[in-house]
């Protein structure tokens, strides 16, 4: 037992060594972090634990195009559940962030969150884009089944171009596969849907009903997760009906006649 955790224990040193070298920041702008480091730590303000604040992010006019956030390793391993989930379903339509890592002068060099700061690039949605069509829908949608991607919202990606997008929130917690039916009705409630044409809105609602979860919302509470879930992919449809000049509580009855 005690070999096979010395085992363990190496294997994962190992793997974290190699995320840093493969994610290392490039030399010209670790200079120029290493430069400004007094300026940065004072940016970032530490809680009791002497972790960087989850949720901070900061921009410097001296690394114009770039902005530096926290909890590198976290969002590190998620961007390779994410990089391995594109390669295996071939969806050419999605991109990772080009995310890098960078050592804070005085640290401990094992790959922690304490450790490492994220350097990543600025990313623009190129504007007068069309709606995503059904090919793309079928693209994200699959995205998010396969790899539990739960937070594919409007701020949490770029439409670089009109065939592809960067998914640019790749922290660890955010894939829950155990969580289908709330991360699949996500794309649903928690995106505006003129961004989807209405093929795209009427795949969704189809293929969201296989994975209705058996609840009997009457014999919940009104404070029930699924229940709000249900009434906020109702208020979404309705707010968006108009665009495509829909029946909208007829669409949802169609899809969810118990859940009306």
């Amino acid at each position: 037992m005690k070999k096979l955790l010395i085992v363990v224990c190496l294997t994962h040193t190992l793997f974290s060594t190699d995320l840093v070298t493969r994610y290392q920041v490039d030399p010209e702008v670790k200079q120029i972090l290493d430069d400004h480091i007094n300026e940065v730590k004072r940016a970032f303000k530490k809680n009791g634990e002497g972790c960087i604040k989850k949720g901070k992010v900061y921009e410097f006019s001296w690394l114009p195009g770039y902005i530096i956030k926290g909890q590198a390793k976290t969002r590190i391993r998620g961007l390779e559940k994410m990089r391995s989930s594109i390669r295996k379903h071939n969806l050419d339509l999605l991109m990772v962030p080009d995310k890098r890592v960078y050592h804070i002068p005085g640290k401990p060099k094992k790959f922690t969150d304490h450790n490492y700061l994220l350097v990543i690039p600025k990313y623009h949605t190129q504007e007068g884009l069309a709606p995503f069509t059904l090919e793309q829908t079928q693209q994200i949608w699959a995205f998010v089944l396969k790899s539990g991607y739960g937070d594919f919202k409007p701020n949490n990606y770029f439409r670089v171009n009109e065939d592809q997008l960067v998914v640019i929130d790749t922290e660890w917690h955010t894939f829950a596969s155990n969580k289908r039916f709330k991360n699949l009705a996500r794309l649903i409630f928690d995106s505006s849907l003129v961004r989807y044409d209405e093929e795209s809105i009427i795949f969704m609602m189809e293929h969201l009903v296989p994975y209705l979860p058996r609840h009997n919302l009457d014999s919940c509470s009104n404070r029930h997760p699924y229940r709000r879930i249900y009434s906020l992919m109702k208020s979404r449809l309705q707010e968006q009906g108009h665009h495509f000049g829909w029946d909208t509580l007829g669409f949802f009855k169609k899809y969810f006649p118990a859940r009306v």
